[in-house]
């Protein structure tokens, strides 16, 4: 599992928004520098399960399985180049046959792909948003909100 620890910013009815710090999980990561480009700067709010019933001010270590942010990455890094690759060689394998130049075929079926795959997961977004397997949840509370220890652990 892998484990960040955040403040929760926000409690409602079984969910929980936290602040964390791009930390651990970030230094390795290739797109870390992109995150923060894209104005991600060095806090990130996580919206999570909170089954522990932790309060605003609470410090909470989140947890979120491997194979979870396996799935999440294929979805969202290579099922769209899978679908830029597919489309161009489709495109340009068809392209003879209705007079298209095949390179340009490949290369406007390429866009296509891409385009048309992210739009698919973004359209996607909302059935797999209602799943609780990719989503990371409140695994312990730290320290409550007044400074003393916690011992609520999931």
């Amino acid at each position: 599992m892998i484990r960040e620890t955040g403040t929760v910013v926000e409690a409602t009815d079984g969910t929980a928004t936290v602040l964390v710090e791009r930390s651990s999980a970030c230094v390795g990561c290739a797109a870390a520098g992109v995150c923060h480009t894209l104005g991600g700067g060095s806090d990130a709010r996580v919206t999570v399960r909170n089954d522990l019933d932790a309060k605003t001010g609470d410090v909470v270590e989140l947890g979120i399985e491997e194979s979870s942010l396996v799935s999440a990455s294929i979805i969202v890094y290579l099922v769209p180049v899978a679908a830029l690759f597919a489309v161009a060689a489709l495109a340009g394998a068809l392209a003879p046959r209705w007079g298209w130049d095949p390179e340009g075929a490949a290369a406007a079926g390429a866009v296509v792909g891409l385009v048309g795959s992210l739009l698919g997961i973004r359209l996607f977004h909302p059935v797999l948003d209602r799943s609780d397997t990719l989503k990371p949840s409140i695994t312990r509370i730290m320290k409550e909100r007044h400074g003393k220890e916690a011992e609520k652990h999931r």
